[in-house]
């Protein structure tokens, strides 16, 4: 693994923090979502693979953004486990998620 170098570039891994297993009744087109079944999607995890791939090759560091509710922290612990450098959660309640879908 390389050394990360200070002044090497800031490359941003955006993981959306969403429901994996969301419901739709097929009568009314009605999405319910549980956020006990959300977390990053296998493109997200892609992305943070790309992000460390990329910091890697410049010697720059990997900063993990979602934004979401207090759960989405689990996600953030995952990216920080395989190697991102710092996470960032932006602060927004299970409804404002559910809104954004």
């Amino acid at each position: 693994m390389r050394q990360v170098n200070p002044d090497g570039p800031l490359v941003v891994a955006a993981l959306r923090w969403t429901d994996l297993h969301a419901h739709v009744d097929p009568l009314t087109g009605q999405v319910d979502t549980d956020p006990r079944t959300s977390g990053a999607s296998d493109a997200d995890r892609c992305a943070l693979e790309h992000a460390l791939r990329i910091a890697e090759a410049w010697g720059g560091r990997v900063l993990a953004v979602t934004a979401g509710p207090p759960d989405a922290d689990a996600m953030l612990r995952e990216a920080l486990a395989v190697g991102a450098h710092a996470a960032l959660r932006i602060d927004m309640t299970w409804h404002d998620v559910a809104s954004t879908q």
